[in-house]
């Protein structure tokens, strides 16, 4: 496939832009990016029965107690146990 069959997808703002300058005016389309992105997260659950901030191990398993030995996060905070 060559560069004039191409696809580039750049900031909206910078079309134009792209466009008119090598070597990237080659590509045969030049479309904007549609931007995505998180707007916002809801936290359900995140104390235990004591009010404490939830532990979860790194692949984001909540954990009924502080591991023994590795990595956990916790209240938003990442923690090392020996």
């Amino acid at each position: 496939a060559s560069i004039g069959s191409a696809t580039l997808y750049v900031p909206k703002s910078a079309v134009n832009l792209f466009r008119s300058f090598a070597p990237w005016n080659s590509f045969g389309t030049i479309l904007p990016i549609t931007p995505t992105a998180v707007e916002s997260l809801i936290a359900d659950d995140v104390s235990d029965e004591a009010g404490e901030p939830a532990i979860y191990d790194l692949q984001g398993r909540r954990l009924q107690h502080k591991p023994a030995r590795g990595f956990y996060i916790q209240g938003g905070k990442k923690y090392f146990v020996k």
